[in-house]
């Protein structure tokens, strides 16, 4: 199957309807999270879509030989000047897991981050892995872009 991370400067038609299905497929068989997560997810990504600036938000997919989405990041500005950039809904179909595709849709959105001057992004997230998640267990990530494009992580507890 030939996978390639697809950018091309601006917004993938269409794209936020499979990213959605991507994200409420995996989640509800990982932690049966259902109508209400992928409603959510829907709103979230359309609104995203909807002041997209390509100077200053980052989209990236991984599109198969028929131009299906299988997987996606986004790097989004909306709080760059208080809290930094936010890397969102991550992504990618587990058919293509080991393949090195998911590194590489994050190192290009850190390099987007690098090239646009910016020296931090976060990241919410879920650090439980069982399948009942409450608010106790969402931590943020922050990762300082450094010159080297080394990328140093905190955690903190929400």
């Amino acid at each position: 199957m030939d996978v390639r991370i697809g950018y091309s400067g601006g917004l993938l038609t269409g794209c936020h309807s499979p990213l959605t299905e991507l994200h409420t497929t995996y989640y509800r068989e990982l932690w049966e999270l259902g109508p209400q997560f992928e409603v959510e997810t829907a709103e979230g990504i359309a609104e995203f879509v909807g002041r997209y600036d390509p100077d200053d938000d980052g989209l990236w997919t991984v599109v198969d030989e028929n131009q299906t989405v299988r997987g996606g990041i986004i790097i989004d500005s909306r709080n760059a000047g208080e809290e930094g950039l936010q890397l969102r809904y991550f992504i990618l179909d587990p058919a293509l897991h080991g393949n090195g595709l998911g590194r590489r849709l994050l190192e290009r959105a850190m390099e987007f981050c690098h090239e646009s001057g910016h020296e931090r992004v976060f990241l919410w997230t879920v650090v439980s892995t069982s399948p009942s998640i409450t608010g106790s267990e969402v931590s943020i990530q922050i990762c300082t872009v450094q010159s080297d494009r080394q990328f140093i992580s905190e955690s903190r507890r929400q």
